[in-house]
C-alpha cells in the first residue's frame, strides 16, 4: 500500500542531505559539468536523485517520478501522484560553498495540481513540509505555518523584502518598488521563504521548470500565498510535468502584494 503522508519520505530527505553534505564539505570531489543550457550539474546532484527516486518508487511504487537530472520520462496509467525532484535546487549555491540551496520535492495530482511538498534546506537546519493531507497546516520543521487571515493585507514599502532571480535585472527595470531585493540562489527557497514570511514579502521566478516550484508552491499555497504568472494567471503544470518551463515569468505573495508589485516590473526592450 501507498505511503499516506510525505513524513514517510522525510528519512530519506535526510539521508540525501546527508550525502549532499559530503560533497559540500569537499569530503568527495563535486564532479562538476556544464549541462547543454550552460547551468552546472554535480556529482551530488545526480546521486541525491538517485537515492531519492529509489526512495519514492519503495513508498508510492504507482507514483510518476520526474527530476531535473533524471528527466520525465512516461506516465503510467495508474499514477495517481507525480513527484517532481530538484535534488539540488541552487546548484550554483552549493558548488560555490554557499548555504543557499535545498533538496526540493513536489508532489501533484492526476491534474496536476500540487499537493503536497518538502524543501530542506540542511545549512539552515530547515525543513518546510506540506503534507498530502490538504486539511493539515503547511509547517516549518516542527511548527505550524499560521495562515493569512481573510480581511489580511500585505503592504509593499521600504520595509519589503522581494526575493529575486539572478538574472532578474536582465529582464526587468524595477520601477516604483521601494524596498530591498536579495536573492539566495534557491527557486524553491524563495517561495517557502514567502510562505513562512521568513523576511520575504513576495518573490519573482523567471520561467521555472516543475522541480524548482512545485513543492514550495503547494507550501506557500497552504497559507493563502498565491503563485500567479507575470499576468495573473495560474500555473500550467500540465505542460510542466512533461519536460516544458513554466509559459512565463512567476510572482509569488499574498494577493494584496502581488497587485501593489506586478506594476513595479518594467519589461526591458530586447
Amino acid at each position: 500500500m501507498p505511503a499516506r503522508s510525505l513524513r514517510d519520505l522525510l528519512p530519506a530527505v535526510e539521508e540525501a542531505a546527508r550525502l549532499a553534505l559530503r560533497y559540500y564539505r569537499g569530503e568527495v570531489s563535486l564532479g562538476t559539468q556544464l549541462k547543454a543550457d550552460s547551468t552546472i550539474v554535480t556529482e551530488a546532484d545526480r546521486k541525491v536523485e538517485e537515492l531519492l527516486r529509489r526512495a519514492i518508487g519503495e513508498r508510492w511504487p504507482d507514483a510518476r517520478i520526474v527530476g531535473e537530472e533524471g528527466g520525465v520520462g512516461a506516465a503510467a496509467a495508474t499514477a495517481e501522484l507525480t513527484f517532481a525532484i530538484d535534488p539540488i535546487d541552487g546548484t550554483e549555491s552549493f558548488a560555490a560553498r554557499h548555504p543557499g540551496w535545498c533538496i526540493a520535492i513536489g508532489v501533484l495530482d492526476r491534474a496536476a495540481r500540487p499537493v503536497g511538498g518538502i524543501v530542506h534546506a540542511p545549512i539552515w537546519e530547515t525543513t518546510f513540509l506540506a503534507d498530502l493531507d490538504p486539511a493539515t497546516p503547511a509547517f516549518s520543521n516542527a511548527t505550524p505555518l499560521e495562515p493569512f487571515a481573510a480581511d489580511a493585507t500585505v503592504a509593499v514599502d521600504e520595509r519589503s523584502a522581494l526575493l529575486i532571480d539572478s538574472k532578474a535585472h536582465l529582464r526587468y527595470q524595477l520601477s516604483g518598488y521601494p524596498g530591498r531585493c536579495r536573492g539566495y540562489g534557491s527557486a524553491a527557497l524563495h517561495v517557502a521563504l514567502v510562505g513562512a514570511r521568513r523576511g520575504a514579502t513576495a518573490a519573482h521566478l523567471l520561467a521555472p521548470w516543475i522541480w524548482d516550484v512545485a513543492g514550495a508552491h503547494a507550501i506557500a499555497a497552504r497559507v493563502g500565498v498565491e503563485v500567479h504568472t507575470m499576468d495573473g494567471r495560474p500555473i500550467d503544470y500540465t505542460r510542466m510535468v512533461e519536460g516544458e518551463r513554466c509559459d512565463g515569468d512567476v510572482l509569488i505573495g499574498h494577493p494584496s502584494a502581488i497587485a501593489a508589485l506586478r506594476p513595479c516590473f518594467v519589461p526591458l526592450a530586447r
